[in-house]
């Protein structure tokens, strides 16, 4: 055997070596995963949708896993603060988020100062649920369908106002998504979460919003909110006669809401499967399922790469409505 031959096996033996122990790591690490406290970080206020999906999962991965899951919520940045905690966090599946479809699909159009990049700071872990929103109007006004909303916000000279829970939220790219189909005047008002922007609705403040289910059904319920309609492929069970965006013949407005898994990128491959299956056991559990459609919450888990295929779709999708309403955080 030549010098060359003998470098060329010690090296391939070396490399074969190397996967080895690489591969039994990661499984190891996944046998004894977790062996701490695990966080799970909302960046939304208590309250809100994202909210209820992770006490639901947490109640039961504490007692599947032995060890505390606790959320925390981290508000604000339009979910970018709480998000960049995970993608700065460990690589070892102990910080994981609740992340909004926004995160990942709008807000790097909006910004090239964000604190992370969601495509390599981030990694999918697991699709679980579709968020429908509702296009929610107070007593400002008199309305009761699209149409008719259409027409009164360009009725009035100023247009109408509509409430988000921040630039780059659902609620607020919905609305420009409205804007753009249909040309009507609109002033947006942010705010700093969900509850205070339906009170404010709720007292006339401002004309309307697209509110996640579960911070708007119960005052729709109560017949404080008028519900036009809802952002959703179907019709929602505990709304039964609010029809969707489409069946009011808004053609072009083809957006969802939902709320998946995410885990800092470098995360081991074996951790992350772990993740994804016990949480789909969850997410699966018939009890689950109607737990989360009692507040409008379609559990939908899938696999990681189901995940990103519907962030690189739904990312091209959002680049239209942005470049022509010309919205940026810069």
């Amino acid at each position: 055997m030549t010098k060359s031959s003998a470098r060329i096996q010690a090296r391939t033996l070396f490399v074969a070596l190397l996967g080895l122990a690489i591969f039994g790591s990661s499984a190891a690490l996944a046998d004894t995963f977790p062996n701490r406290t695990v966080r799970l970080i909302v960046p939304f206020p208590p309250g809100g949708t994202p909210d209820v999906i992770a006490r639901l999962m947490t109640d039961k991965l504490s007692v599947q896993w032995k060890q505390p899951v606790i959320v925390e919520n981290r508000p604000g940045g339009s979910s970018n603060i709480g998000s960049d905690i995970v993608a700065k966090a460990p690589r070892d599946g102990h910080v994981l988020l609740m992340v909004p479809n926004n995160v990942l699909t709008i807000n790097p159009l909006l910004s090239s100062k964000m604190p992370f990049n969601p495509s390599t700071d981030l990694v999918s872990v697991s699709l679980l649920g579709i968020t429908p929103f509702l296009l929610v109007t107070g007593p400002s006004l008199n309305v009761s369908t699209i149409k008719e909303l259409v027409a009164e916000a360009k009725r009035r000279p100023d247009g109408i106002t509509y409430a988000s829970s921040g630039v780059g939220s659902n609620q607020h790219m919905f609305a420009e998504m409205l804007r753009s189909l249909t040309n009507i005047p609109m002033t947006h008002v942010p705010y700093t979460g969900g509850p205070q922007s339906v009170l404010d609705i709720i007292g006339g403040r401002v004309d309307m919003q697209f509110g996640a289910v579960t911070s708007t059904l119960e005052h729709v319920r109560a017949g404080k909110l008028r519900a036009l309609a809802v952002v959703s492929q179907n019709r929602l069970a505990v709304l039964p006669d609010v029809p969707t965006v489409a069946e009011t013949g808004m053609e072009g407005f083809d957006a969802d809401g939902w709320i998946g898994l995410s885990a800092t990128a470098g995360t081991p491959p074996d951790v992350l499967a772990r993740i994804n299956r016990d949480v789909g056991e969850i997410m699966r559990d018939p009890k689950a399922v109607e737990t989360l459609a009692g507040f409008g919450i379609v559990a939908q888990p899938g696999t990681p790469a189901e995940m990103d295929e519907r962030i690189s779709r739904e990312r091209e999708a959002w680049r239209k409505v942005i470049s022509k309403s010309k919205i940026t955080t810069d």
